[in-house]
């Protein structure tokens, strides 16, 4: 069985909570919130990707740190991301 690692923001764990317990996926999970610089630097470079999917930010932190740590990138076009992702060279970027 897979294991994956979830990072996500508080106020968006309980709404993964209630899709994970009705969709039952076949894969084992942890969701990490609120962690501190060190456990989340840890995080990025232990993950194969970072999927980062946002509809609207300013400047978006989580895929430029991901980026730093060795870490491929998949965001949405959202904005901040314009900044840094450029699609095929250091992410893949993708409409929302």
């Amino acid at each position: 069985m897979q294991d994956f690692n979830e990072l996500v923001q508080e106020a968006d764990k309980g709404t993964i909570d209630k899709l994970f317990k009705k969709v039952r996926p076949k894969f084992r999970y942890t969701i990490f919130s609120n962690v501190d610089d060190e456990t989340l630097a840890k995080l990025y470079s232990s993950s194969n990707v970072l999927i980062f999917t946002s509809c609207r930010e300013g400047f978006d932190l989580p895929p430029l740190e991901t980026m730093a740590s060795s870490t491929a990138v998949a965001t949405t076009d959202c904005g901040g991301v314009r900044d840094y992702a450029v699609d095929g060279y250091n992410s893949l970027v993708t409409q929302p």
